[in-house]
């Protein structure tokens, strides 16, 4: 194989290291990324050696026309116009063997070269031949770097589609190129260029002149489609996009990793809107897919992000959250199920607005077994106010058969907590509650059996008729 490495001498780091360098000794690629991966300590020289080798590959074919005894790269195939295949070819089978920190930086140096590059033609001839997983990595370090998303990376994703080049059958069959085909046409980004931006767009590149800003013009708002939420979305929903489309397993084991990774990181950073879509996704997976082994791949998936420790970092983070931010979060606790009672009757404690209160209201009585269990399992440990809520919610949901669970609240230290615990089982009628009502009509403090009396007709105690009659007579006749 030609190629733009070679097993020779290379270049001096400045530190006595040396990397490998050009030549046109022919080099296995499995073994020039063994070399690089074993001589870590070289990376600045190898990473050098590799800057030359894609300003060659990426270079206008144009460049080169006319000049047969000039060959920038090993033995590029200047004489028919288009790019050495080998030297292409050699770059992703070496990046696919080396180790992921080192092939990190060599993916951010050929995204640097893309970007700068304005041969848009070179550009798509080079990515279309990565695989979709390099196609990932390489976002996931603009994301690591804490790049802006702007137009120029929208093209450039657009790019390894291989759109651009027309004919080349290779290019526009290839899985990367399929596959963002897909998410592009799905997404319709287009959409995201608003007439009154695309005007704006045309008079920029046709007048010499400063234009300002058109009036409504925020660039506030256009500021958000560059911030670190918007990355993250786009990376999940092209990992969502080649789980839905692939077909192959191993592929998508590692897209199912690669989801949890972002996944898990979704709450630290207040972007609560792509959970529940990926909840979904899975779960459907898990009933649907035809693979029984992706279905336990996404049974796997879906397992880490229902997990105890996910439910909490959400959870935790709700107190924090505004708006819509705040919904979406409850909504993806919502969509938990059962597993999410404890959270959410801590949420429900501490929160103070009255609409979304009333979803989770709601959801208390879809799982009211399960939040009865939970309130009254609670109840020993908690302070007084916590306690004060957890039985007003008990009053709504109604205590029923959980009345035995509640008896020991009416010996609570604190008087509001044993009368409300005493309210709501003489709602039910609970014989113990009876009882203590009736030690309360024969207490010496008058102030007590007066509270008594007037609970008895409240809650229309029969078995205290007689008690009642008694105290009258006592209290009356003498």
């Amino acid at each position: 194989m030609r190629g733009g490495f070679s097993g020779r001498e290379g270049d001096d780091d400045g530190e006595g290291r040396t990397g490998v360098s050009q030549g046109d000794i022919a080099v296995d690629p499995v073994q020039l990324a063994r070399f690089i991966n074993e001589n870590g300590l070289a990376i600045d020289a190898n990473l050098r050696n590799y800057r030359v080798m894609l300003d060659g590959i990426l270079s206008p074919v144009d460049d080169w026309s006319g000049k047969k005894d000039v060959n920038p790269v090993g033995r590029r195939s200047v004489d028919s116009g288009s790019l050495d295949a080998e030297e292409i070819s050699m770059v992703v089978s070496m990046l696919d063997e080396l180790n992921p920190a080192l092939r990190k930086q060599f993916l951010a140096t050929t995204l640097d070269k893309c970007q700068g590059n304005q041969d848009k033609k070179s550009n798509a001839k080079l990515l279309s031949a990565f695989s979709s997983t390099l196609v990932l990595e390489m976002l996931d370090v603009a994301n690591d770097a804490g790049r802006e998303i702007s137009p120029g990376l929208l093209a450039l994703i657009q790019g390894f589609s291989g759109s651009e080049l027309t004919g080349d059958s290779a290019s526009a069959s290839s899985p990367a190129s399929r596959e963002v085909r897909t998410l592009m046409a799905r997404e319709q980004c287009e959409n995201y260029v608003v007439p009154e931006y695309g005007a704006l767009l045309q008079a920029l590149g046709q007048s010499q002149t400063h234009l300002e800003p058109p009036i409504g013009f925020s660039l506030k708002e256009q500021e958000k489609s560059m911030d670190e939420h918007y990355l993250v979305n786009q990376v999940t929903c092209l990992i969502l996009a080649l789980m839905e489309e692939t077909e192959d397993e191993e592929e998508y084991a590692r897209y199912g990793q690669k989801l949890i990774d972002m996944a898990l990181e979704l709450p630290a950073v207040g972007n609560f809107a792509l959970i529940e879509p990926i909840s979904s996704m899975l779960s459907r997976h898990v009933e649907n897919h035809s693979s029984p082994v992706m279905q336990g791949g996404a049974g796997d998936c879906l397992g880490r992000i229902e997990g105890r420790e996910y439910l909490e970092s959400i959870a935790t983070l709700l107190p924090e959250a505004s708006g819509k931010d705040k919904d979406l979060a409850v909504q993806a606790l919502i969509a938990r199920g059962a597993k999410a009672v404890s959270e959410l009757l801590d949420f429900y404690c501490e929160e103070k607005g009255e609409q979304i209160k009333r979803k989770v209201d709601e959801y208390f009585w879809n799982y009211r077994v399960e939040a009865l269990a939970e309130i009254l399992r609670r109840l020993s440990g908690e302070k007084r106010d916590k306690v004060l809520l957890f039985l007003a919610i008990v009053k709504d949901l109604g205590v029923g058969g959980a009345a035995p669970l509640l008896r020991p609240v009416m010996t609570h230290h604190d008087e509001s907590v044993r009368m409300s615990a005493l309210k709501i089982l003489l709602s039910v009628q609970d014989q113990d509650a009876v009882q203590y009502l009736r030690d309360m009509l024969h207490s010496s403090d008058e102030t007590v059996d007066a509270v008594a009396m007037a609970l008895a007709a409240e809650y229309k105690t029969a078995a205290l008729v007689p008690d009642l009659v008694e105290l009258f007579n006592y209290r009356c006749l003498g």
